[in-house]
């Protein structure tokens, strides 16, 4: 049922600019959603999202299904909200927007069963650990998805860091927000949090990376940038990309004896592209 609801919509009532090719293109969509948002055209935006999500894999459907169920009840097509709904409860059985949605629907349509069904599990996701970071961060997604007012969206996904430090797809969000404006002191802070609240080498690492470049680029301290790097090289299994990060800083800054020697750390590796790398460097 939901399947062929997909394939009606994705194939009818499209407005002008929400065809296959927009939808296939990533840089076409972009512009074309940003369009109908600043248009206010929730009814355009439920038919280009649906055009757009048989092009992305199942792991990046979850914002633009959750963009697409705001849309579809702001339009009142209570239809397409459902089936994305469900949709995403399919990716996701406790995604909280989905629950919220599919009860409000049942609860619309008198169908007492599903409501109950669907509000004895939203309880249960209501009172489970880190339900207040999940719900923050679905708004949050949700606002940046939609084209909401930018101030709004970076108060938004600020809140949602601040819930939940480790999120990656809010720290990407909302690094792009404060990279666009230049608040080089706010992403600091953000890059700092975040390294406080991972513990995965294999996570900390690029943030490491990031703030580095950073601090050397937009505060132009090398000493600090290189320290950064160092802290994580300390690992019993150091990364040879921040190794070649950190030999890079160090050769700037004169010290070449710990240049050679992250140098020789990289080459070390029994990753041959990081290895050939440090050998051409």
């Amino acid at each position: 049922e939901d399947a062929a609801a997909w394939r009606a919509l994705a194939h009818s009532g499209r407005p002008p600019g929400s065809g296959p090719a927009v939808a296939a293109d990533a840089v076409r969509f972009d512009a074309r959603r940003r369009h109908l948002a600043t248009e206010g055209d929730h009814a355009g935006l439920v038919a280009l999202l649906s055009a757009r999500l048989p092009h992305l894999p199942e792991h990046a459907q979850v914002p633009l299904l959750t963009a697409l169920m705001g849309h579809a009840l702001a339009a009142d097509d209570h239809a397409v909200a459902g089936v994305a709904a469900r949709a995403l409860r399919a990716l996701d059985p406790q995604s909280f927007p989905a629950l919220a949605v599919l009860r409000r629907l049942a609860r619309m349509s008198g169908d007492r069963e599903v409501a109950a069904e669907v509000g004895g599990v939203l309880l249960d996701v209501l009172q489970a650990p880190g339900t207040a970071a999940a719900m923050h961060r679905a708004v949050a997604l949700e606002a940046e998805a939609a084209g909401a007012d930018p101030a709004q969206v970076r108060a938004l996904l600020e809140r949602a860091i601040e819930a939940d430090p480790s999120d990656d797809a809010v720290a990407d969000a909302l690094t792009r927000r404060l990279a666009a404006v230049g608040a080089w002191s706010e992403l600091r802070t953000l890059y700092d949090r975040r390294l406080r609240a991972l513990a995965d080498p294999g996570a900390r690492r690029p943030v490491a990376r990031a703030k580095a470049t950073l601090l050397a680029d937009a505060f132009g301290d090398l000493p600090a940038a290189l320290a950064t790097l160092e802290a994580e090289l300390a690992a019993e299994v150091p990364d040879p990309v921040t190794a070649l990060a950190a030999a890079g800083l160090a050769a700037r800054l004169g010290r070449h004896d710990a240049a050679d020697g992250h140098f020789r750390r990289a080459a070390a590796t029994e990753e041959p592209e990081a290895r050939a790398a440090a050998r051409l460097a």
